[in-house]
């Protein structure tokens, strides 16, 4: 009865999902995997797999201990037809790290298998299951080539007890999970330290635990770990972002996606928080926010902020308005109403914190502004307006092997190994972890209602119900010893648990700490007032050669107004020279070009009618230009240039052994032979020479004998230079 109302509201938001995907057309991804084991269980050999079966012959399923029974079902007919065929299957998994349960994970089909669930109910079914069982053969992984000795041990013993918590299906799960160490792999070391208050009060001493984490931190370090050696596992991303702040606050590098979000840069914040003030109403709370954040980053200012929180709000507004406009450049906060988001943020950056061009989270706030005023908009209130939505998903992005403490949840961590692992805030207790179950109703309750949704509390104890109670508060306990079954089996050298101080009594041991301490108990460890447990031995370690770390800064940027940067001219020169835009207006130039288009005498006139039409020669030159080019034909010292008689080749460009292409200005070939010239203006420098030389390699390398070598000189007066 509790549910019935929300069910009544599900039901009806159902049918108008219904209706609107029957008028759109559109089918929801969820629903395929229902569809498929619609069409496959209906059919003995379904078509749709018989085709897919002729492609794939041999099926590998990894992480099966996550698969849902849906995709088992929709997968079984595939590997049915390929046993059939002859062919080999495999599906590997570790029921003992099934951890995705709330995503419809069943570890209980993979520790069942050959037996498919419904076969005794569905001939279909049971078939496929007579071929699985004609075809089955189970290996057992039991050699750990990750962790030392001691801490394979230590699990080994740990979860052996703990997993007597289980009633019979679940304790399947960790059936075998006795591991052998790799041989070779001695040492190991397990420290388990109760940090906090009881965790039956209402709040944990969270300060203890990160004090904790990070005396543990430096003496890893002290042992020679390096930083990314370490890994901090947390349940949750609000454990993790807590964590991550504190290494940060103590100048300890991390890798985390919530402990680098651009917006957790109190510079950043600071920044924002300007143009929230500049662009909105005046609000005292932003004033005081972004002054304070101006204070963290430059604490002389302390005094001004603290009479500046004396004044009256009138006062302390036009007060703070003339900070702002003492410190931005160029005009004021008047200028910067008036300009592009991203040309805003810059003008922010350079007024109040021109330093900063090398900090990363700047850098990429400002690639974040950018990429933003490119594809929506360039309004500094539009930009808040995303920037409220997204700025918990923006981060730094740090290069792979970066020497940093990695912190990330659990779940993430799944597959991976550390040196190092530290596991904070180990206080899970035992909870249902479906809040609600779902029942078939036999009994007509609710007439009309086949099925029931129901809060899996205590009091469905006392109902008929009581039995999905029990499965889920037993799924529920090998889901809190699977957690902990993944963290445990991370580490390979050392490992850290951080849990609370459990009770001090316990009718059964519900949560971690109060298994921890009944596992010491039976081991007759436990003494009452003792919060450290040592196994193993701490031993320290060398960075083997060659892995140390250049971690080299990140390069600052210059920031600009880039209308400082950019200009545009009216006419563009036929080759762009950024150093010197005028260059190629030249005299000298002029004739460079003419000169590199004529092929022989008669073609000059030609050339320099194509450079009027083109506006590349102004026409009050045009007779100056006439007479220079033909008094350079006529000089019989240059005639063998122009020669028509010769294979003439004006810019021809030559490709070298590297793919890089060079363009002399002349190459002249006579049989074997070949002569090569460059045109110049100016002074002669020792560069056109060995410029030239290098033309002159290339051509002996093409098979040219005795080539040639002369520079041209244009300006200030026409002279020829052989280089020997």
């Amino acid at each position: 009865m509790k549910s019935v109302y929300p069910l009544a509201v599900l039901n009806s938001i159902d049918r108008i999902l219904q209706e609107f995907k029957k008028q759109n057309n559109i089918v929801h991804i969820s629903e395929f995997n229902s569809r498929i084991a619609k069409i496959v269980m209906g059919e003995p050999v379904p078509f749709i797999y018989e085709r897919i079966g002729e492609k794939y012959r041999h099926i590998l399923i990894d992480e099966f201990q996550d698969t849902s029974a849906l995709q088992w079902q929709n997968f079984v007919p595939l590997i049915e037809n390929s046993l059939a065929s002859g062919f080999f299957n495999l599906v590997v998994g570790d029921g003992k790290q099934a951890i995705y349960r709330w995503r419809n994970g069943d570890v209980e089909q993979f520790t069942s298998l050959p037996a498919l669930q419904g076969s005794s109910t569905n001939r279909v079914i049971s078939e496929r299951q007579e071929a699985l069982k004609r075809n089955f053969e189970e290996k057992l992984l039991d050699k750990n080539f990750r962790s030392g000795q001691e801490i394979v041990s230590f699990n080994n013993d740990f979860f052996g007890y703990a997993s007597g918590f289980l009633d019979g299906p679940r304790q399947r799960v960790y059936d075998g999970h006795v591991q052998l160490a790799d041989a070779g792999n001695d040492g190991g070391y397990i420290n388990i330290s109760f940090t906090g208050k009881n965790e039956n009060e209402e709040e944990t001493a969270g300060d203890v635990m990160l004090l904790k984490i990070l005396d543990i931190i430096t003496g890893c370090r002290n042992d020679g770990y390096r930083a990314k050696d370490i890994a901090v596992l947390c349940r949750a991303n609000s454990e993790a972002s807590r964590v991550a702040q504190t290494l940060i606050e103590n100048s300890i590098p991390v890798v985390s996606g919530e402990s680098l979000l651009l917006n957790y840069s109190p510079l950043v914040r600071m920044l924002t928080g300007l143009v929230r003030y500049i662009f909105g109403p005046v609000n005292s709370v932003i004033q005081a926010e972004t002054l304070n954040r101006y204070c963290e980053l430059f604490p002389g200012q302390k005094p001004f902020y603290k009479s500046w929180l004396g004044l009256d709000p009138a006062k302390r507004t036009k007060l703070f308005d003339d900070f702002l406009n003492e410190r931005i450049s160029g005009g004021g906060v008047s200028i910067l109403k008036t300009l592009p988001v991203y040309d805003l943020f810059i003008r922010l950056v350079n007024s109040f914190c021109p330093a900063s061009a090398g900090d990363p989270y700047i850098q990429f706030f400002l690639n974040a502004v950018l990429k933003f005023s490119s594809g929506k908009s360039s309004s500094a209130t539009d930009f808040l307006e995303w920037w409220d939505d997204h700025h918990d998903k923006l981060s730094v992005i740090m290069p792979s092997g970066f020497d940093a403490v990695k912190v990330m949840t659990i779940h993430k961590a799944k597959g991976l190994q550390f040196p190092v692992v530290i596991y904070p805030f180990a206080g899970d207790r035992l909870k249902n972890t479906r809040k609600y179950l779902w029942a078939d109703l036999d009994h007509n309750e609710v007439p009309g209602l086949p099925a029931a949704l129901m809060a899996s509390g205590r009091e469905m104890e006392e109902t008929v119900f009581a039995g999905k109670y029990e499965e889920e508060r037993q799924k529920s306990m090998l889901d809190l010893l699977n957690v902990l079954y993944v963290v445990m089996t991370r580490p390979e050298q050392r490992l850290y648990l951080l849990p609370p101080v459990p009770p001090k009594k316990s009718d059964e041991p519900a949560s971690v700490p109060a298994l921890l301490k009944s596992w010491l108990e039976v081991k007759g460890l436990w003494e009452e007032g003792r919060y450290d447990y040592d196994f193993g031995y701490p031993a320290a370690v060398s960075p083997a050669p060659g892995q140390e770390l250049n971690v080299l800064p990140m390069p600052g940027i210059r920031f600009g107004d880039w209308r400082e940067k950019i200009r545009i001219r009216s006419l563009a020169p036929e080759v762009w020279n950024l150093d010197d835009p005028d260059k190629n207006r030249r005299f000298g130039n002029v004739l460079h070009t003419i000169l590199a288009g004529i092929t022989t005498d008669n073609n000059a006139d030609d050339m320099i009618s194509a450079m009027l039409d083109n506006g590349l020669l102004d026409r009050t030159r045009e007779d100056e230009v006439r007479n220079k080019i033909r008094e350079i034909l006529t000089d019989p010292d240059f005639a063998f240039i122009f020669d028509e008689k010769a294979d003439v080749r004006p810019e021809a460009e030559i490709l070298t052994p590297g793919g890089k292409a060079i363009r002399p200005d002349r190459v002249i070939l006579r049989g074997e032979h070949a002569v090569v010239v460059d045109y110049k203006t100016g002074r002669p420098m020792e560069k056109y020479r060995n410029q030239l030389i290098q033309y002159a390699k290339h051509l002996e390398a093409m098979g040219y004998k005795d080539v040639k070598k002369y520079l041209l000189y244009l300006e200030p007066d026409v002279r020829l230079e052989e280089v020997e």
